[in-house]
């Protein structure tokens, strides 16, 4: 009888210290998994920001890599980057990753339009737990049926500067956890870091490429374009040509006018030049008055149909001062190589244009001449 009853006083303290140790044990557990999710989470941002580091800071590729890293660090197949374009005001797809790039590329978003254009706007993430609710707030703006999880978060630079988004989705509904929004922000602010320092450098590297006067090109970054220039044509048997532009009389003009009348006509020049040629042509200030262009995909026929278009151009024009030259009017003149046919040299190529060019200079300016090989002569 005392036995069991013993046995009876020591069962509720037994039972109630099991109970305790249970929740104990539920709630060791659950620190474990808060700690080992945060673990997760510092060490792909960790492995992000690591990777960002060692990114080039060349812009060409980085996008593409950018979207690669985010995949593998946050295992989503669907996301998209787009920056704000300040002169159009509306975000701009710049690389994506798993989705319709021929659709994405087309679409923009202005400030507080759909859900990119709210978190560009806000500064703030937005989540959409289920997409057939808000059909046209999403990456293809309606365009595209897709169900499931849409999540945006802003690319802040400096805490409130927003230069873009970053959109997420997941084919299941409520795909996206509160933690999930907070750790995909934190790694777009990392994001956002890199793409400025490479926006940085790039903006750098084009001054670098620039000449002060006119703004053009410099004859160091021609040469190195030229150069890949020449060697794709030889890689894929395509064809380009180059025109050695120089303005007739310039010197004579100097010695009237003075050198900041000169300068004035030499930035009035590039911009009537560069005015005339296509976006995927290169124009350069070789060198005092002299000027070259790259016309890649461009034969010689062509290329003299274009030289001659720049040559009106300028000789339709009117500067200031050139009353003062003979003739009383500033002209230019105009020397054509083209690739292979004069030379699948690149710099022999630039010395046969330079050469047609001082043929046009001898026989008095304001003409187009193109170096025809000797071989080739009639």
């Amino acid at each position: 009888m005392r036995e069991d009853a013993r046995k009876s006083k020591r069962g509720p303290k037994r039972s109630g210290a099991i109970s305790k140790l249970n929740k104990n044990h539920q709630g060791v557990t659950e620190v474990n998994r808060k700690l080992e999710e945060k673990l997760l989470e510092l060490y792909t941002l960790y492995n992000v920001s690591k990777s960002l580091m060692s990114l080039s800071l060349q812009l060409d590729g980085h996008f593409e890599i950018v979207m690669k890293l985010i995949h593998e660090s946050l295992l989503v197949d669907e996301h998209c980057l787009m920056l704000f374009d300040q002169e159009k005001r509306e975000l701009i797809v710049h690389a994506s990753y798993g989705l319709d790039e021929k659709l994405i590329n087309q679409i923009t978003f202005k400030p507080g339009e759909g859900i990119p254009g709210r978190v560009a706007k806000s500064g703030k993430p937005m989540l959409i737990n289920d997409i057939s609710k808000k059909p046209n707030q999403h990456f293809y703006k309606g365009r595209k049926r897709i169900t499931g999880s849409f999540l945006s978060v802003p690319l802040k630079i400096g805490g409130n500067n927003i230069i873009g988004v970053l959109s997420f989705r997941k084919p299941e509904k409520n795909a996206f956890s509160k933690r999930d929004v907070e750790l995909f922000s934190s790694v777009a602010e990392h994001v956002a870091v890199a793409i400025e320092t490479a926006q940085v450098y790039e903006q750098t590297r084009e001054l670098t490429n620039k000449d002060p006067l006119t703004s053009l090109y410099n004859r160091r970054y021609f040469f190195e374009r030229f150069e890949k220039e020449v060697e794709r044509a030889h890689r894929y048997r395509r064809i380009l040509s180059i025109l050695m532009v120089d303005l007739d009389h310039f010197k004579d003009f100097n010695d009237k006018n003075g050198h900041l009348k000169g300068d004035d006509v030499l930035k009035q020049t590039a911009s009537i030049l560069l005015s005339q040629i296509r976006t995927s042509d290169v124009l350069a200030r070789f060198g005092g008055d002299e000027f070259i262009i790259l016309l890649p995909e461009t034969d010689r026929e062509s290329a003299i149909i274009v030289a001659d278009k720049l040559r009106s151009s300028i000789e339709e024009s009117s500067f200031d001062g050139e009353e003062n030259v003979p003739g009383g009017k500033l002209t230019v003149t105009l020397g054509l190589g083209t690739y292979p046919q004069d030379s699948n040299d690149a710099l022999l190529l630039i010395n046969f244009a330079d050469k047609a060019l001082y043929l046009g200079k001898n026989k008095g300016g304001n003409t187009v001449c193109s170096h025809i090989p000797q071989e080739n002569k009639g």
